[in-house]
């Protein structure tokens, strides 16, 4: 889900946090701004689990709350539990402000 070729590296603006796990074979990189509080874009290999929420988070002007580190490395954000997740207590998983279907 990249945006802008944000992937080249060559953009001094452009931070970005990368994770390769030998035991499952699983690897990410996603790239943020300067600062680190807007998620631009990344790319997953093996487990793209998080793929749905990562594209929604892009979209959005900050973190809603989670740190780079938190989203690079799938560990909870401080004061944050494990595997909580954001859906208004509906059970669905899905924010308020989460796209559903961008179909016409």
């Amino acid at each position: 889900f990249w945006f802008k070729r944000q992937f080249d590296g060559k953009d001094p603006t452009v931070r970005s946090l990368e994770c390769f796990n030998e035991i499952d074979g699983s690897y990410r990189k996603l790239c943020f701004s300067e600062d680190g509080q807007r998620l631009l874009g990344g790319v997953l290999v093996g487990d793209a689990k998080d793929y749905t929420k990562l594209l929604q988070l892009c979209k959005k002007e900050d973190l809603a709350g989670k740190t780079p580190e938190s989203l690079a490395f799938g560990k909870p954000a401080p004061g944050e539990q494990a595997n909580s997740v954001n859906d208004g207590g509906d059970g669905t998983g899905i924010a308020d402000d989460d796209v559903v279907c961008s179909c016409l």
